[in-house]
């Protein structure tokens, strides 16, 4: 399925919109970190059940706070994979902590003698899919993103909800 990009207040209001109804969502986020002390956003990757993924712009968007009603609704599960860099890169930009959070590296760790195991590690296991490693060395802040940037950011996201379904079965 196509990665959307969120890159205006109008397409981030119609994903909001699509949001609201939705019981769970794959969550994270790019940013950087380097010579700062705060992480500085650079996207946010969101995918539905439905398999629709997008790529929010930060950088590109006046209003983000639906993203923060988004991320400290209760209602929704938001699934992210060792949490702890993209709570706080969210909280500096947005100025809440997300609610009610499924991790899947610590869901997983309830389950296996392996402990912190890695996202492509856990794809590879439970999705059978080799996805790419290592975005460290990334700019995510240069503009336009590459197609390539955009795949990568979009398969952080794409597995989150399948690996969480099966977890919670195990």
């Amino acid at each position: 399925m196509t990665n959307i990009l969120i890159d205006s207040d109008k397409k981030l209001h119609n994903l909001l919109s699509k949001i609201e109804d939705c019981k769970e969502i794959g969550l994270d986020t790019e940013f950087i970190r380097e010579s700062t002390y705060r992480p500085i956003l650079a996207l946010i990757q969101i995918s539905l059940a439905s398999g629709e993924i997008y790529l929010v712009d930060p950088l590109k968007i006046k209003d983000i706070t639906g993203i923060a009603k988004v991320t400290s609704d209760p209602n929704i599960i938001k699934i992210i994979h060792s949490a702890k860099q993209d709570l706080e890169a969210l909280y500096s930009h947005l100025g809440s902590f997300p609610e009610n959070i499924f991790d899947t590296q610590i869901a997983q760790n309830f389950l296996s003698e392996k402990s912190n195991i890695g996202y492509s590690t856990l794809v590879k296991n439970i999705c059978d899919v080799n996805i790419k490693e290592g975005s460290w060395r990334t700019d995510w802040l240069k503009r336009p993103l590459s197609e390539e940037k955009k795949e990568y950011a979009a398969n952080d996201v794409r597995y989150l909800i399948k690996i969480k379904n099966q977890l919670e079965k195990n």
